[in-house]
């Protein structure tokens, strides 16, 4: 066994990547740049489920996504009434911003 003991995280270190990654999710949910690379909140998931954090971390996941579709929603609630042309675009620019945000998380 090349290790005396095995390797231990940070006691902080689930609620800090979680909030990491809650962060991310705002930053791409308002189409601006996160503040770590891609690659970094790559392994912070897999870390997170190596130390069986994984279900926290995907209710963070859930509830973000979750959270951004009913303000999406809400947003075009308020734009129904009117010319159909004008409902539609805004549905397809919103549904499409969506989209993409979730493509990218």
């Amino acid at each position: 066994n090349p290790f005396k003991r095995a390797p231990s995280v940070p006691k902080t270190f689930a609620e800090d990547a979680r909030g990491m990654l809650r962060r991310a999710i705002v930053a791409v949910q308002e189409q601006r740049a996160t503040e770590v690379s891609y690659e970094t909140l790559y392994r912070t998931v897999e870390n997170l489920c190596v130390h069986k954090h994984g279900d926290s971390a995907y209710e963070d996941f859930s509830s973000g996504a979750n959270a951004r579709a009913r303000e999406v929603l809400r947003a075009l609630d308020g734009h129904t009434i009117g010319d159909n042309e004008v409902v539609l675009a805004n549905f397809d620019r919103a549904f499409g911003e969506y989209c993409a945000q979730a493509l990218t998380l």
